[in-house]
Order: structure tokens, then sequence, then C-alpha cells
């Protein structure tokens, strides 16, 4: 997972979540289609716009993420082009495009 929540202190954040098994069978995951044991592989939290949720996972999502490498030793890195829409009603989704990356963190 990459991301952070803080229920203590609400702030924006997004996440990201697969399980290395998944990447097994493929790389490339299209909204909402695909899940990750019944949840969002991408996910935000926008606390600025009235705390708004956003889920790949939502009917009105489309897109892709494509996993470079996802592993707990060498880290994550991965290709997102798609919308995210968000889990509340009249509540605006966003389109999200680019490329993340990070090292593994050391516990």
């Amino acid at each position: 997972m990459v991301g952070e929540r803080v229920p203590s202190a609400p702030r924006s954040f997004w996440e990201a979540a697969i399980a290395p098994r998944q990447l097994a069978h493929k790389h490339t995951f299209a909204f909402p289609q695909d899940r990750v044991g019944g949840y969002a592989i991408v996910f935000a939290f926008d606390a600025k716009q009235g705390r708004n949720e956003l889920s790949s996972s939502t009917e009105e999502a489309t897109g892709r993420v494509t996993f470079r490498r996802a592993d707990c030793r060498t880290g994550i890195e991965f290709d997102i082009d798609g919308h995210l829409d968000s889990e509340f009603f009249e509540q605006p989704g966003v389109d999200v495009r680019g490329h993340f990356a990070a090292p593994a963190s050391q516990p």
C-alpha cells in the first residue's frame, strides 16, 4: 500500500494497493472491473473538497493502472491514467494521470 491515513487529523491522501499474488497473473488493471480482494486498487481522500472519497471501484470510474513492480523489498512503481469517481452523491470525481515510483520503506 502507498499512502497514509490519519484518522485523528483528517488530511488529503491517496493510496494504491495490490497483492503480489495478483501480479503473478497480470500487471494492468482496469477501472472499475478489476478490484483487489473486493476493494479499490486506487483510493483518494480529499479533505479540502468536503471530505470527498474517490475510488477506482465506483461505477463511473474509468481507466487503468499498470504496475511495473510492487514488492515489499524493492518498492512500487506504476502508471495510472483514468478517472476516480466520488463515493458520495453529488461530489465531483477527479482525473488522474501519471507515474509513481518509491522504494520500500524500512521497518
